[in-house]
């Protein structure tokens, strides 16, 4: 087998019977409603290179828009067939639903857990793991439809491709016993959300200190699965991304560590270091020899972080594609209205998804591209969720061509929040996944 990195949690599989697998290809920049940029970027020519490639399958792990990009998956031909894992609705018809709006139509879901064959090989698609729901950098909500994948080469190699789908120990040492020990784990070491910068209340200070704390658990989580799985080379991949546009400032506040801080943690624990490999775009390992291709034109191979924070404020011009969004001035929006419709519906969500605690919700629509939208904004509040707990406060703020593509269905709220294009501040400042998942029913 041999494994080429492109970028985030996009990997090209190349399997002893000449057969390849690419994973999650997200290679256009602008993710997340243009605010996701792929950090190291790929070089223009590289970008050609694999938008030539005609991948025997394709894996999407899931629907978050830097593993199932339309930009990049247009260009494959769509005879490919796309395999996905079987999960509980409505994740996975939204899923599907997606693949086969961009006319894929060979789409091939395997059961969670089981053995599925594949030209020689074999694949196992694995669940969301319970540690997505507690782990603190997932706030902003959410979702049961994140899997990861197992295969085992003909040739008897195996990979692990976690990514996005954060481990537990327990899941952890339950993949090597049910599986084995890979030869290759793909794992995280980072994760996207708009916490800590998102939230206007804090400081500056607080979001450094919030970030910092993060990002050590992350990784620190990181060495300990490759542990854990006891595979015998351990990839950190996936969560590596700068913002650009408007939000490009608040790349500072991202909890992801440079290729150093990894090594150091590796270090740190006492562990093999020949069983790290950061790879850059390009790299490729041969898993039958153990030698690693390093590609001549990878940039930031190795860089410091206020490097990365450079590159982000280079794409501050950026356009984000809702700041065309406009509503002539003799078109008056009818904006509490539809926010008092949108707010029932997620109060009717409610009632079959409840909360741990009542909650006072405020949405505030900033003005910047709808002519009709008043000069101070419109703010609105409605009250969701029963329950004798303590009734809760949080305000939510997104610019007003955003917040109309949330209403009418065109953006999600869940990646908005992932975006870093909206704010947020609570009352109590605690975490609540339940809160943010319920919001995706704030709409028309």
């Amino acid at each position: 087998m041999q494994l080429e990195f492109v970028a985030n949690a996009s990997f090209i599989i190349r399997l002893s019977t000449g057969k390849t697998l690419l994973t999650d290809p997200w290679w256009s920049e602008g993710a997340y409603y243009g605010a996701w940029h792929n950090f190291p970027p790929i070089r223009p020519e590289r970008r050609a290179q694999y938008l030539q490639l005609k991948p025997d399958y394709i894996f999407i792990s899931h629907i978050h828009p830097d593993h199932l990009d339309p930009a990049t998956l247009t260009h494959f031909p769509r005879a490919t067939p796309i395999l996905v894992g079987r999960f509980a609705e409505p994740g996975f018809g939204h899923l599907l639903r997606a693949i086969r709006a961009l006319g894929f139509e060979d789409i091939r879901a395997s059961d969670l857990w089981a053995r599925t064959p594949l030209d020689g090989a074999e694949i196992v698609v694995l669940p969301q793991f319970a540690a997505s729901a507690s782990n603190e950098a997932a706030e902003a909500g959410d979702f049961e439809l994140d899997t990861s994948l197992w295969l085992r080469d003909a040739d008897g190699t195996t990979l692990l491709h976690v990514v996005d789908n954060a481990l537990h120990d327990t899941a952890a040492r339950e993949i090597r016993e049910h599986l084995g020990a890979p030869d290759v784990a793909i794992l995280p070491y980072a994760g996207g959300s708009f916490f800590p910068q998102g939230c206007p209340a804090y400081s500056d200070a607080k979001k450094r200190e919030v970030r910092d704390r993060i990002g050590r658990r992350f990784l620190d989580a990181f060495v300990r699965h490759a542990g854990l799985t006891e595979a015998r080379w351990s990839v950190p991949a996936a969560g590596s991304y700068v913002l650009g546009g408007r939000a490009a400032p608040l790349s500072e506040y991202l909890h992801q560590a440079t290729p150093d801080e990894i090594a150091a943690a590796w270090a740190e624990a006492g562990r093999d270091p020949g069983g790290l490999l950061q790879m850059a775009t390009g790299d490729v390992l041969d898993t039958a020899t153990g030698e690693v291709r390093r590609a001549e034109d990878a940039p930031f191979r190795s860089y410091a972080v206020e490097e990365r924070w450079a590159y982000a404020r280079s794409l501050e011009d950026h356009a984000l594609p809702q700041d065309g969004i406009d509503v002539p001035g003799a078109f008056r929006l009818p904006w509490t209205r539809l926010l008092e419709r949108a707010g029932r519906n997620m109060a009717q969500a409610a009632a079959q998804a409840p909360l741990d605690a009542p909650y006072e919700v405020e949405i505030e629509v900033r003005k910047r591209t709808v002519a009709s939208t008043p000069e101070g904004g419109v703010r609105h509040r409605f009250q969701v969720g029963e329950g004798e707990g303590e009734r809760r406060f949080i305000r939510f703020g997104a610019d007003d061509g955003l917040m109309l593509m949330v209403l009418l269905g065109a953006a999600v709220w869940n990646n908005v929040e992932i975006g870093s294009l909206m704010t947020m501040e609570r009352e109590p400042d605690v975490q609540d996944t339940g809160i943010h998942t319920l919001m995706n029913w704030f709409r028309l």
